[in-house]
């Protein structure tokens, strides 16, 4: 094969190395690995601590739904909700006379 045909095979970066095409699948079962290393080798660990079995017991006499994002039932969040959307809605009111 004549060296004109070699250079027209090559890639336009140099030389063709199969390896790099599998760099970012290793990146992502390196990644895969990490977050399943967390999830079931330390999260597990950690429940272990006396801090956190502590903490665990003051959620559970109180009756604190800790996975809850939003408290849309209770009284008080409920309250503040509203406060704020007046707020927002109507802006807080002038005073007059000054302070």
């Amino acid at each position: 094969m004549s060296s004109a045909a070699k250079r027209i095979l090559m890639p336009v970066g140099g030389r063709f190395r199969p390896a790099e095409k599998m760099i970012p699948w290793l990146k992502l079962c390196a990644g895969i690995v990490v977050i399943l290393t967390v999830m079931f080798g330390i999260g597990p660990l950690l429940l272990h601590l006396p801090w956190y079995k502590e903490m665990g017991r003051f959620i559970e006499a109180e009756g604190i739904r800790s996975t809850a994002i939003y408290y849309t039932d209770l009284q008080t969040f409920s309250n503040a909700e509203f406060a704020l959307r007046q707020n927002l809605e109507y802006g807080p009111k002038a005073r007059l006379n000054g302070p």
